[in-house]
């Protein structure tokens, strides 16, 4: 049950996972679950925290922390974990298509790797009492009179954990939940849904100065195209991100490195080399309506459902998602309710899901041409039309729940 005392908060922190059961396991150590457990523990709950990845990592993302998210991190009380983390600040977007280039103003947006960002926040999860092991692979159980059970597998041996309340934050596509069978719930993806890819090339290490000079720090350098759209930004390191949305059935015949190269070239845009230092990697179909949880366990982030992201709203929908979930499961953990399902979907759909659909609107008009040629055309003479665009954008999820 939930730790009433510092002493058992401390307790918690140290124990291994000789114990089987817990409050609550969060299964993905991403924005999401990281926040979550942090929150969980923070409550004073048993948490544990897993990840089938070795930390830090590096994953598909475009890196960007749009001033939502931070306000999401100020209020859980993480407000310096942007700047510890090396963060830096975003000025600008440069938006091109069809020879065509536009540059629009951002508001208060930063920029970090996500291999320091998740490792930051998985820290600031382990400080608040959670336990964190990396490197196992998690598998949802059935659910029982009190608990739920979760199989977890490292080094060939697998054991079999349980508790009041499983938080799954494993990604989209994930096969966390592949062992309910029938049994369990489905993921639904969207017909037009495209792929992720991601890659990054070290600029620092003898790369081209007009690459270099391309793409300049402080700047998101977003490319459009018929078959998808590309981003790129300088990290904090001074390493060049690349992150995509390329149509799958082009995807599956042609390398993505051919793709970006070519929407890069229709924007008018700098190629990027073939080779990058970490990539090309892909993700399964983005969009798509996932499910919000069942007895006993709880979806939150992109496991809960996903929409191809513009500018940052990525990590600002899983901060957000995380917040609203965590008193949830906290209940869950005292007394278990299937009525707290339904509460979080109402909950996802009031905040999370208000934000999604917004981006959802943009991606369909990225994905035809004469809308979208048009809107590059008009920002490129009037960039500050794109004010009220850019404000919708970046606003906090819990901030839209707030004025709704």
């Amino acid at each position: 049950m939930l730790a009433t005392t510092l002493l058992d908060v401390v307790a918690a922190r140290w124990m291994t996972l000789e114990q089987t059961q817990w409050d609550a396991i969060v299964v993905g150590a991403g924005p999401s679950g990281a926040l979550c457990a942090f929150e969980l523990a923070t409550m004073g709950a048993e948490v544990l925290l897993l990840d089938r990845q070795v930390f830090p990592r590096w994953k598909v993302c475009g890196c960007c922390v749009s001033s939502g998210a931070q306000t999401v991190l100020e209020e859980a009380g993480l407000g310096d974990v942007l700047m510890r983390a090396g963060a830096t600040k975003l000025t600008s977007l440069r938006l091109g298509g069809w020879s065509q280039v536009a540059h629009v103003s951002l508001q208060q947006s930063l920029v970090v790797s996500r291999s320091v960002l998740d490792q930051a926040l998985v820290d600031a999860a382990v400080d608040a009492g959670a336990v964190f092991r990396a490197g196992v692979r998690a598998r949802l159980g059935r659910a029982g009179s009190s608990h739920r059970s979760v199989a977890i597998k490292s080094g060939g041996a697998e054991v079999m954990l349980s508790a009041r309340v499983v938080v799954d934050a494993t990604g989209v596509g994930s096969a966390f939940q592949a062992g309910l069978g029938d049994a369990g719930p489905k993921s639904i993806v969207a017909p037009d849904s495209r792929i992720g890819y991601g890659a990054v090339y070290r600029l620092g290490s003898g790369l081209s100065p007009l690459l270099d000079a391309a793409y300049p720090r402080g700047i998101v350098h977003m490319a459009i195209g018929p078959r998808g759209y590309v981003g790129l930004v300088r990290l904090e390191d001074g390493s060049l991100d690349v992150a995509a949305a390329l149509a799958p059935a082009i995807g599956k015949a042609v390398h993505p490195t051919e793709l970006v190269r070519n929407i890069l070239k229709e924007a008018g845009f700098v190629a990027l080399p073939d080779t990058p230092d970490a990539g090309w990697k892909g993700t399964p179909q983005l969009t798509r309506k996932g499910t919000k949880g069942g007895e006993r366990f709880l979806a939150v982030g992109d496991a809960a459902g996903y929409v191809e992201p513009f500018s940052g709203q990525g990590i600002a929908w899983a901060l957000a998602g995380a917040r609203v979930l965590s008193p949830i499961a906290a209940e869950g953990i005292r007394s278990w309710d299937d009525q707290l399902v339904s509460r979080w979907e109402k909950e996802y759909d009031h905040t999370v899901g208000a934000s999604t659909r917004f981006c959802r609107g943009v991606s369909w008009a990225l994905r035809r041409p004469l809308l979208s040629k048009t809107g590059v055309r008009l920002l490129r003479r009037f960039p500050t039309a794109a004010g009220p665009f850019v404000r919708r954008a970046a606003a906090s999820p819990l901030r839209l729940r707030t004025s709704a």
